[in-house]
């Protein structure tokens, strides 16, 4: 599975006696006009950790892809735990998800467009509307960021002054991603998604600086495999988690 998001070049493992004990996918990304690598599927047996593997193959690869050009390392811990783990290898906290939950009056929306998700659509819309830098996954990634999405049974709701990755879960609508030019695009939207799909409830993630039910959570790490570079508050989701 993992080749199909990198390819084999970007993949390693630690084996013991024939048995992968270890693991971590090199996906090639990019942020800033920077090529570089977001860790994914970082896993090592139970039966072998506490004992340094990970640590040492993570420093490996990194070693491995910025000979290969990769100026920065980004992933996602998988639980808080993890933080300080990661932070011990140099990486540092600077991406961040922000979460709200509104009650929204259904509402209709001239001028609100919906369609299914793409890689290539989700990238214009974040390119037109993102007020920030993101980070990109290679097309064979985003590709099945988009797929998964589409099996969620996602959509993407589209006005001149925003956007956002919407499904409904249950009586509510849950938001993967939204951005707009200001709270009241964002509020319109929201209310515009309610409408098409029935609910008076919405929750997810934005941009940030949208609603005042806002809250900011510890979301991605980066570490810099080369010189830094200016990140201007820049923005990691929807990466195959």
């Amino acid at each position: 599975m993992f080749e199909g998001f990198s390819g084999y070049q970007h993949i390693y493992v630690l084996e013991e006696e024939r048995a992968v004990v270890c693991m971590a996918c090199a996906v090639p990304c990019s942020l800033q006009g920077k090529e570089g690598i977001y860790l994914y599927g970082v896993a090592t047996k139970k039966s072998h950790r506490g004992k340094g593997l990970m640590s040492a193959l993570l420093e490996y690869a990194e070693q491995e892809e910025k000979r290969k050009g990769a100026e920065f390392s980004v992933l996602i811990p998988q639980t808080p735990d993890l933080f300080a783990f990661y932070r011990r290898l140099g990486y540092e906290t600077r991406f961040y998800r922000h979460a709200f939950s509104v009650e929204s009056v259904p509402a209709a929306a001239e001028t609100l467009s919906a369609s299914p998700v793409t890689a290539g659509g989700l990238a214009s819309l974040r390119r037109a509307n993102a007020s920030r830098p993101f980070v990109q996954l290679n097309p064979k990634a985003s590709q099945a960021v988009a797929e998964d999405l589409t099996l969620l049974k996602a959509e993407c709701f589209a006005t001149g002054r925003g956007y956002a990755v919407a499904r409904k879960e249950k009586k509510q609508v849950f938001i993967e991603e939204l951005f707009a030019q200001s709270p009241q695009a964002a509020a319109e939207l929201v209310r515009g998604i309610c409408g098409v799909y029935g609910c008076q409830q919405a929750k997810g993630y934005c941009g940030g600086g949208l609603f005042q039910t806002e809250q900011t959570m510890d979301f991605g790490m980066i570490k810099f495999l080369s010189k830094p570079f200016p990140m201007h508050g820049a923005y990691m989701a929807l990466m195959l988690n």
